[in-house]
C-alpha cells in the first residue's frame, strides 16, 4: 500500500499496525497533492510497478492543523496551498458555517471532502489512470480520529452529501 498523509499528523505506525503487508507513505501538507506539479504521476509511477503496489490509501486526520485552520481561521497556514486547496473546499461546501454541525463535526466532514478531492485528483493522474484501467490499482480514503482511535472509511463522494449531515457516531 502506498498512503497519502500529512506529514504533521504522525500516522505512520498507526497505519502499519492497522494494515497488513509492506507500506509506504507519501507526504504532502494537509495530505493534500499539488497537481501543478507534472512530475508527480511519473515519480510515483516506478514505486508502484517496482513494489506491485494494488492500493493507493488518502488518509486525513480530523486533528490536522490545516483543517483545523479552515475551520478556525488564522494567519499561520494562509500561504501554504494546502490550506488554499481546504479552503476553497470549505468555501464551495460552508463546512465552517454550517450552524448544525459542532467543531468535532466539521473537522471530520472537512477531512472526507478533502479525502474526496484528493481521489479523484489521484483517478485523474494519467499514469495512475492507466494503472487503474487495468484493474491493477484501487484507490481508498479513510478518516482518522484521535479521539476514539479509529479509521472510517469514507465511501461516498461530494455529490452524495449535499443535504447529508455527519452526525456523532
Amino acid at each position: 500500500r502506498l498512503f497519502l498523509i500529512c506529514p504533521e499528523c504522525y500516522l505512520e505506525e498507526r497505519l502499519r499496525r492497522r494494515f497488513s503487508g509492506r507500506s509506504f507513505f507519501l507526504k504532502k501538507l494537509g495530505a493534500v497533492l499539488d497537481l501543478a506539479d507534472l512530475s508527480f504521476g511519473e515519480s510515483i509511477q516506478p514505486l508502484l510497478k517496482e513494489e506491485e503496489i494494488k492500493e493507493l490509501v488518502v488518509v486525513n486526520d480530523c486533528a490536522c492543523s490545516f483543517l483545523k485552520n479552515v475551520i478556525d481561521p488564522a494567519e499561520v497556514y494562509k500561504d501554504f496551498y494546502a490550506f488554499k486547496v481546504l479552503n476553497a473546499l470549505d468555501s464551495m461546501y460552508k463546512i465552517s458555517q454550517d450552524p448544525l454541525l459542532n467543531k468535532a463535526q466539521k473537522l471530520r466532514r472537512m477531512a472526507e471532502i478533502n479525502i474526496w478531492e484528493q481521489m479523484d485528483n489521484l483517478k485523474h493522474v494519467l499514469q495512475i489512470s492507466d494503472l487503474r484501467e487495468g484493474n491493477k490499482l484501487f484507490i481508498r480514503g479513510f478518516v482518522y480520529d484521535r479521539t476514539n482511535n479509529e479509521l472510517h472509511e469514507v465511501k461516498s463522494g461530494p455529490a452524495d452529501i449535499s443535504n447529508l449531515r455527519i452526525l456523532s457516531n
